[in-house]
Parts: C-alpha cells; sequence; structure tokens
C-alpha cells in the first residue's frame, strides 16, 4: 500500500480530536522510546530489534519499526513499558492506533497465531488487545475480558488476504459502550452498544508484539503505535492511514469551530469559511469540491492536497483521478500520486504516459506511468526512447545480443526462497538462522521483492546461504565477476562493525577463492581472490569509503580478468588494476558462501539481494543498468557503450539511488 509524503508545512494544518489525548507513542525509529512526553519508554525484550532505517511503514529514509522476527507461536520477542492508563479509564474512552506488516509462514499463509499487542492487566487478563489476524483470516479485538458480545468484536468473517506481506494500518477504540475496528482507513466493523467498560484493574504492562500470558506473538515489523485516552475521530484515523499525520501530529493541532472536520486554519488558508460545515453552502463542508476535480474536501485536507488546486502536482490529471493505488486502470483511475508528477519516477510526466496509447514518441510513449519499465525488459522507459527503441515493446531493447561470451554461473534473487534463477541448478540453502526478509524489502523496495536477511551480528555470525557452484568455464577463461546489492546494518547505531567481510568462495589450496569485505571496520573495502593478501591478490577502495556505506543500499561489482581487477560501487569505477592480478584460482572447489566467510569466522551484518557469479567481465553499460535496477537476467544483450550511452546509463544510476 503507497502513502503520500505531505511537507512539514502542511501538518501545522491537523486539528486535535475533541477527547483523544495521547498517553503512549512509540514511531520505533532507532529506539523504543515513548514519543508522547510521558515518559512510558519500552524495553525491547526476547531478541526484539529495530529494524534497519527505510524499513518502517512509510518507506523513508529515518523510518524503521519495531521487528518481531518471523516466529507468531510462543515467541517472547516484544517491547514492553508501563503506561498510565487513569485517564482512558476516567473517560471510560481507549483508542489504540498502530501499523503493522505481518509476514505470515512466509509462504502466503497467515501463521496459526498471531495476537498483535495486548495491554497486562490484573483480574481481568485481556485489558485491550487484539488477533490481528488469527489463523483463520479473523480479526479479532478483545478488551476487559474474553470472549462475550461485551468483551470481544470481530471482522465479522475472514480478512482476504489475511493482511500478509504488506504494511496495514489499524485503529481500535472503545467509547463509552461503542466499539470500532478501522483498517486502512475504513471502518471495518462496529458495535453502537453493549461494550464493556474500559477495565479499572489495568495495571499498566503493555506489551507490543505479545499476548499478555507470552503464549503467542506477532510475526513482522510494528510502526507507530500509539494509545489515547479518547476516540478519535474519522478524519484524524484518514490522516493517519494516509501517512499525513503522526499521533504527535493529532494531539497537538488547532481548533475546528463548526465540527466538520476540517481545521479552522486549514478553512481560513483556502477561502472556506471555518463556521460553516457544509450547511449553508456544501462547497464550505467535508464533502464539497470547490475545485471540481473529483476530490472531496476532506480527502483534499487528507491527503495534503489543496481544495482551489485541481491539479496539485501540475501534470495536466486532475487529483481525482490520480489515485495513488501504483495500479493503472484507466483514465478516470490512473493509480498515480497527485502530489507527484512522475509517480514512477522514469523522466516521463505522469499526464503524458497513457497505456491505452501507442507508442510514438516522448510526448505520446504509450507507457504506464505506475511503471518505470512498462515492457518489462530492463530498461528505464526514458532511456528507451532516448536511445531509439520502444518502451511497450519487450523485443525492443537498446542493444543487439551478445556474442555469448558472458555466462551466468549462478543467480540468487532471493524473492521467497534461495533457489538459483541461472538455471544451472546451483540452489542454496539457508543456514545458521538465515532467512528471506518480508515482501517489499528488497533493494528495489517494489512489492514481490525479498532479499536474503542475515541478522545484526557480522562477528563470527553462522547465518549465510550455502550452495556448490561449477565454477570451470570461470577457470578455463581466467574471468570472473560477482554483482550484488547490499544494505550494511552495520552496529545498529549507523557505524560499521568490527568484522564484515561479505561473500567468500571456498577453495581448496587457497582458502580465499574470490571474496571481500564490504566493508572492514575501518571503512575500507577488500577484495581478495586465489589468496590473500598481497598485490596480486588484494585490490581495495584505496582509503575509507563515507559513510561505510551503511543504512542503504549499495550495488557492488568485483571482477577480474586475465590480469586485471576492478571494484565498481553504484555503477561507477571506484578502483582499479590493470595488470599483474592472480590468475583465478584452479582449486576452487565450487563451495558458495553468501553472507559469511570461508571459514566462518566472520559474516554480514544485514541484507543482500540480487548475488550473480559470472564467468568473465561485465561491461560498463551492463554494470550501470545493474546499478539501475536492470534486471540481472537481462544484461547479457547489452553492448559496450558508446560514450553518449555510458552518461545516460550513468544518470539511470543517479535517478534509482534518490528514489
Amino acid at each position: 500500500m503507497k502513502k503520500m509524503i505531505v511537507p512539514i508545512t502542511f501538518l501545522t494544518f491537523c486539528m486535535a480530536g475533541a477527547n483523544a489525548a495521547l498517553v503512549a507513542y512509540y514511531d520505533y525509529n532507532g529506539n523504543a522510546n515513548d514519543s508522547s512526553g510521558n515518559g512510558a519508554t519500552g524495553a525491547l525484550t526476547g531478541g526484539a530489534v529495530i529494524s534497519a532505517d527505510g524499513t518502517g511503514y512509510s518507506g523513508a529514509a529515518g523510518d524503521s519499526s519495531l521487528d518481531l522476527g518471523v516466529n507468531a507461536g510462543g515467541s517472547s520477542e516484544h517491547s514492553a513499558s508501563t503506561v498510565d492508563f487513569s485517564s482512558a479509564i476516567a473517560n471510560n474512552s481507549m483508542s489504540v492506533s498502530f501499523w503493522q506488516y505481518n509476514v505470515g509462514n512466509g509462504g502466503g499463509g497467515n501463521i496459526n497465531n498471531t495476537p498483535f499487542a495486548v495491554l497486562g492487566t490484573g483480574g481481568e487478563a485481556r485489558g485491550f488487545g487484539a488477533h490481528t489476524t488469527w489463523s483463520n483470516g479473523i480479526l479479532y479485538f478483545d478488551h476487559s475480558g474474553c470472549c462475550g458480545g461485551a468483551q470481544r468484536l470481530t471482522s465479522n468473517g475472514a480478512l482476504d488476504p489475511n493482511l500478509i506481506d504488506e504494511w496495514h494500518h489499524i485503529v481500535l477504540q472503545v467509547d463509552n459502550g461503542s466499539k470500532e475496528i478501522w483498517l486502512d482507513g475504513a471502518l471495518l466493523n462496529s458495535q453502537a452498544t453493549g461494550a464493556a467498560d474500559i477495565s479499572s484493574t489495568l495495571t499498566g504492562e503493555l506489551f507490543v508484539g505479545q499476548q499478555f500470558d507470552g503464549s503467542v506473538g506477532f510475526a513482522g515489523r510494528i510502526d507507530e503505535f500509539a494509545v489515547y485516552s479518547g476516540k478519535l475521530t474519522e478524519a484524524e484515523i484518514g490522516r493517519l492511514a494516509a501517512g499525513t499525520a503522526t499521533p504527535s501530529d493529532l494531539a497537538t493541532l488547532p481548533e475546528d469551530t463548526d465540527e466538520d472536520g476540517l481545521p479552522d486554519s486549514w478553512e481560513v488558508a483556502f477561502g472556506l469559511s471555518s463556521t460553516d460545515d457544509g450547511s449553508v453552502d456544501p462547497n464550505n463542508g467535508p464533502d464539497g469540491d470547490p475545485d471540481m476535480d473529483g476530490l472531496t474536501n476532506l480527502e483534499e485536507f487528507s491527503a495534503g492536497l489543496e481544495p482551489d488546486n485541481d491539479d496539485f502536482d501540475m501534470d495536466s490529471l486532475l487529483d481525482g483521478v490520480e489515485t495513488n493505488t501504483d495500479t493503472y486502470v484507466d483514465a478516470t483511475d490512473t493509480g498515480t500520486d497527485p502530489r507527484n508528477a512522475d509517480t514512477d519516477g522514469d523522466g516521463l510526466s505522469d499526464g503524458v504516459e497513457d497505456p491505452t496509447e501507442s507508442f510514438v514518441d516522448a510526448s505520446q510513449p504509450g507507457t504506464d506511468p505506475t511503471k518505470a519499465d512498462t515492457d518489462g525488459d530492463g530498461f528505464g522507459d526514458l532511456l528507451e526512447i532516448d536511445n531509439g527503441s520502444d518502451p511497450t515493446d519487450i523485443e525492443s531493447t537498446l542493444g543487439t545480443p551478445g556474442t555469448g561470451e558472458l555466462t551466468l554461473l549462478a543467480y540468487y534473487n532471493y524473492n521467497g526462497n534461495a533457489n538459483d534463477s541461472s538455471g544451472n541448478g546451483a540452489t542454496g540453502a539457508l543456514t545458521g538462522g538465515a532467512v528471506i526478509s518480508a515482501d517489499g524489502t528488497g533493494y528495489s523496495g517494489a512489492a514481490g521483492d525479498s532479499s536474503l536477511d542475515l541478522g545484526v551480528n557480522a562477528g563470527g555470525s553462522s547465518e549465510h546461504s550455502a550452495s556448490t557452484v561449477d565454477f570451470s568455464s570461470a577457470i578455463a577463461n581466467n574471468s570472473m565477476s560477482v554483482s550484488f546489492w547490499q544494505y550494511n546494518v552495520g552496529n545498529g547505531g549507523g557505524g560499521n562493525i568490527n568484522n564484515t567481510p561479505f561473500a567468500v568462495l571456498g577453495t581448496g589450496g587457497e582458502a580465499r577463492g574470490f571474496g571481500a569485505h564490504t566493508t572492514w571496520s575501518n571503512g575500507i573495502l577488500y577484495f581478495d581472490h586465489s589468496g590473500c593478501c598481497g598485490g596480486a591478490q588484494r585490490l581495495t577502495s584505496n582509503g575509507a569509503l563515507d559513510p561505510n556505506l551503511i543504512d542503504e543500499w549499495h550495488h557492488i561489482v568485483l571482477q577480474v580478468d586475465n590480469g586485471s581487477k576492478e571494484i565498481w560501487l553504484d555503477g561507477a569505477l571506484l578502483n582499479s588494476q590493470e595488470t599483474g592480478a592472480a590468475a583465478i584460482s584452479s582449486t576452487l572447489t565450487g563451495e558458495l558462501f553468501v553472507g559469511q566467510q570461508f571459514d566462518g569466522t566472520v559474516g554480514f551484518a544485514g541484507r543482500i539481494d540480487e548475488f550473480a557469479v559470472w564467468d568473465s567481465n561485465l561491461n560498463p553499460s551492463q554494470i550501470a543498468a545493474l546499478a539501475g535496477g536492470a534486471s540481472t537476467l537481462s544484461v547479457a544483450a547489452i553492448p559496450e557503450p558508446s560514450s553518449s550511452l555510458l552518461i545516460l546509463l550513468s544518470g539511470l544510476v543517479i535517478i534509482r539511488r534518490r528514489r
């Protein structure tokens, strides 16, 4: 689910709920501290950790989350804190809001036990908590005991697809006999009367990620967990679910005189009446649409748009047709972001991209505005147009087929498994606790893209993926390349971990067959092959890299070819040796370890994606295309670059890394 990013200037217009005071709030950005100002700091227990930067609900830099691992059954991972619920008890009103990413059983199905967060109580053990969802796909919300009509509200049937493998926003609230479940900004189910009172026996214990008795946990990640001593309004829930306000924003906002869900300051700023809820002039109310763009005033406010501007991003599409779903349906539902004139970042304005038209040129490309590579051939739409190729035809590419000299020996995209996608059968085995990361946490961040997750400890770590590869053609060619994406989490505090070797090919007489430290604790990248550590075997980054490749995705290519040796970083040549490099060792045993040194003494902290081994060297165009996000299986057809094409490819790499 895609969310719109709203400038901080907009957040000053958000409004406060009439009764909902913030009791505790955990954004899990680097720690489990309470951001409400009430001092209810959380403690990570049982192996719970803060996820890598950029893996919170928004996907933005600086946003992390609470990572509870992949096992929900009897799991001890959680965040524990002590919260003062006295105001909620006095109000007989309480709300909990949060984002969740449920990884299920790792195969697309729901796990047997998935309770989410429970407030520990005294006489009534289930003070306030939920299963989101249980193994049957039903969401259960219990409070002040279990499991009668006064205590339990459900989703009224199984949810499809059981909230698995994507971020969802949930609000659970009780208010003086009423009870509600909200999912992704919409009311899922409600009870108007008869709900039990908020229990007076709440002890204050809050467990995020575990049931009150520790018998069941949550598989995946949780973000922006907040507790309020009151009921959130529909407008507030909508802004939280849209990502346009945080719990802290809701707690510090100006008034809404006419109680129409639109704060006075926002209405005045855009020429609307702050005292008319639409009963006098419908254009002033939440359902009004003065700019006639298809969005109501409340929808414009929640999305951070302007009620007097029908095309906020000036891409020639009305805001109302840009539904921000990332899926193009037709001209009335383009799936694009109304706040971004180039949703897919391919260099073409959303307004000119229409996949129902035929390709002509850049003014009528016939491309999909939600896909940077419409035909899926590994080349961006604008890059194809600029180089005389049709971006809507997979058979029309930038170059002609290669000579067949570049052969893929092994390739692991880690999308759901460690299988070898080269067709050579060198399937990997996950060992020592290595897992496949959650869907959408691969290098691209796209749905369907996962990666190899090696945890946070690189020192003497046993986590890796092991396989046996046939290197005979690389030995015969005296040429070999390894390409991959990496996300190094360092020591968890932004610094590099002491030992961070990346991947090493096991050998016979020469233990370091082909591998690297990317980077070592001193920030230097070391690339060794056919032994260690002389001039014929070792090439380095020639100094420490800043910021040591920490907390973001980077693309790396390491290659040796008949005496030459190169290190490429993010599509650019980092260092090279023209002559004197050792020959590819004839004693390579075929053992490949991804995430661990050959002898198991050191590992890699973080994630690895798109790991590939070739039996000769990649050319600059191929490397630039890979670093720009091209498919590993597509690059063999890319020819040696002309100078103009190499400039374009380098530009693509820059665009890719900044998105």
